[in-house]
């Protein structure tokens, strides 16, 4: 009271505080309340929706480790969202709560699969909430963040500030919307594959292919291209469509339950194939 111009400058910075980083509270909230028992006490609406549907569907992309996979062999679940799904199962299983995985290939046909009510929510993407609002969804809490890495021509220099042309798979939306949040004077061009977006790097059509540092160790032959590292990090979200509240809070919860450390430890793991 004896200062008052120290509570409108505090007023000043915590509206400056909300305006940049509204989920500050949330953020702080589940570092240091989300593993508790009381995590796991479902709502009426939580409970009902269990009853009535008793397994969570996900939809993943088939062929995007560390991220998420299919064994080779077995067609079964690999990867960072194979920790997440075991989690979720044990941490729900006496709330007779199943988890299944379900493979696509792209971003996109699980996006298709989604507005079809095929599965309950997807895997992965990368936290843009004016794309998500575009497509009907609602995002998670963030489960992880990476890095970002520009492959580049081992002869060439990158400055990220520049209007560069980038290659993106066609139906990988969330490279998309990486670059539509952070890099808004790059273009993108899109083609049919990841090897085709190398190609077109490699005879100058474009400059730069960008992808996670968790991905890009399983897919790039580093004898004729470089990395370069962004500044701007990706943080990874599952999506669910916008009237499913009910599955986006147990997917949160389900978030809060598992050790970030463990999932972190299986996406370094699928990263470093050699």
């Amino acid at each position: 009271k004896q200062k008052p111009e120290l509570v409108d400058e505090l007023n000043t910075c915590l509206d400056k505080l909300y305006r940049t980083e509204p989920y500050f509270i949330e953020s702080l909230h589940n570092k240091y309340y989300a593993r508790t028992a009381s995590r796991v006490l479902f709502s009426d609406e939580e409970q009902e929706w269990i009853k009535n549907h008793g397994t969570l569907k996900i939809g993943y992309v088939r062929n995007f480790l560390a991220y998420c996979g299919q064994d080779k062999e077995t067609g079964e679940l690999i990867g960072a969202l194979k920790t997440f799904v075991d989690s979720m199962s044990e941490s729900f299983e006496k709330y007779n709560l199943k988890v299944e995985a379900l493979p696509y290939d792209s971003i996109g046909d699980a996006i298709c699969a989604l507005e079809n009510e095929e599965v309950d929510a997807i895997f992965p993407l990368y936290k843009c909430f004016d794309e998500a609002e575009k497509y009907n969804m609602l995002l998670s809490n963030v489960i992880a963040t990476s890095g970002m890495t520009a492959i580049i021509r081992d002869d060439e220099s990158f400055d990220e500030s520049k209007p560069n042309i980038v290659a993106v798979t066609e139906g990988f939306y969330d490279i998309d919307w990486f670059i539509g949040d952070y890099y808004r004077n790059w273009k993108i061009q899109e083609y049919p594959s990841f090897d085709a977006c190398i190609s077109a790097l490699k005879n100058g059509e474009a400059n730069c292919v960008v992808e996670s540092t968790y991905v890009y160790q399983t897919l790039v032959d580093y004898k004729t291209v470089k990395m370069v590292a962004l500044f701007n990090p990706a943080e990874i979200t599952f999506a669910v469509r916008r009237n499913e509240t009910d599955v986006l809070n147990l997917i949160n919860r389900a978030i809060s339950l598992m050790p970030t450390e463990k999932f972190v430890a299986t996406l370094t793991k699928y990263a470093n194939p050699h």
